[in-house]
């Protein structure tokens, strides 16, 4: 990709359709140009996956408005010192039988505190016109800022939704804080010993 520049150009044919396809790929810009029995059809791939982007997230904005769901979220920062709170959401989906974990979004904090998230969350679901109605639960990690007793997200959140379950944390920090608590009193030694071993067969 770094080698192509902006003039550069790749074609695609497929004779059966009579679809001819060319493209001028740029870091900036991708631009597709259609020729569909004849008429060309010019359009901006951005625009495409945008769309496609939309139509996903207005699908899970809409099941969530239709479906109970459960939220699981957790604070992270990026490779450019960028905080985020990544969301997924998980319902039951009546009409297909199944459960359905999504990707929700990844939200851009300025400051990781249980008031600027509960900023953030609020104007995520007035956005997005999602019912506080329908959050059943909350997963997250036990710390302060997320499940504190007096001023944690989980708490704050109970505002705008008095049927929130407590559930605990997330089960995946759970086990991870049992098997570290469970490794301490090896001191790495296992670790050393796979090294070791490694090292020898080397």
């Amino acid at each position: 990709m770094s080698v192509l520049g902006e003039k550069d150009s790749a074609s695609v044919k497929q004779l059966d359709s009579g679809i001819k396809c060319s493209w001028n790929w740029s870091w900036l810009k991708l631009k597709g140009k259609i020729t569909v029995k004849g008429e060309a059809v010019s359009f901006n791939l951005e625009d495409v996956f945008r769309k496609i982007r939309r139509t996903y997230s207005e699908r899970t904005f809409s099941n969530m408005r239709r479906f109970p769901f459960s939220l699981n979220l957790d604070e992270s920062t990026s490779n450019n010192n960028k905080k985020f709170l990544s969301m997924l959401v998980c319902y039951y989906h009546e009409y297909l039988r199944k459960v359905m974990v999504e990707h929700l979004g990844s939200l851009e904090v300025v400051k990781v505190n249980a008031a600027s998230l509960e900023k953030v969350l609020c104007e995520f679901f007035e956005k997005n016109n999602v019912p506080w109605k329908n959050l059943v639960s909350m997963l997250m990690d036990s710390c302060a800022v997320m499940r504190g007793s007096k001023t944690g997200i989980e708490t704050r959140i109970h505002q705008y939704c008095r049927t929130l379950l407590d559930i605990d944390g997330d089960s995946c920090h759970h086990i991870h804080n049992a098997a570290k608590k469970f490794s301490e009193p090896f001191d790495s030694y296992l670790e050393k010993l796979f090294s070791d071993l490694h090292a020898d067969h080397q």
